[in-house]
């Protein structure tokens, strides 16, 4: 497929400068051209690519009451536990897939290093106790 598109392309452009349709130098001129397009078109939309990116609330900058309280006002939340760490914590079962099970979670903050700011969200094994099998 991309020879026959590059053939479609460069076969007429050979022609026309073998007919002196068009120049080498025009040729040249173009491709500038287009190239400094092409970087004007990524200066411009580079900005839009962070629009998407929001930055995540940090458990180490807010004290256990307020993590907590975050997590119960939005009943399920992605938090940063650290620079490199993060989960998303939810209050209670409705927030968490019809397979899925609850883990207590604890995390560090500004005043408490062992938080509990609500649950996560985990999908149980074979012997779990939520789903009673005892085996």
């Amino acid at each position: 497929m991309r020879g026959a598109v590059r053939h479609a392309i460069c076969r007429p452009m050979a022609a026309w400068v073998a007919r002196g349709r068009l120049s080498m130098a025009g040729l040249v001129r173009m491709s500038g051209r287009v190239l400094k397009a092409a970087a004007l078109a990524l200066v411009l939309l580079l900005p839009l690519a962070s629009i998407g990116a929001q930055a995540r609330p940090n458990t180490r900058a807010m004290t256990c009451d307020q993590a907590a309280r975050l997590v119960a006002r939005a009943g399920g939340i992605v938090l940063d536990t650290s620079a490199t760490t993060f989960d998303r914590y939810v209050s209670d079962l409705r927030f968490c897939m019809p397979q899925q099970a609850l883990r207590p979670a604890f995390e560090p903050t500004r005043d408490n290093p062992q938080c509990f700011i609500g649950y996560t969200c985990y999908d149980p094994a074979k012997g779990d106790w939520r789903w009673g099998w005892g085996w």
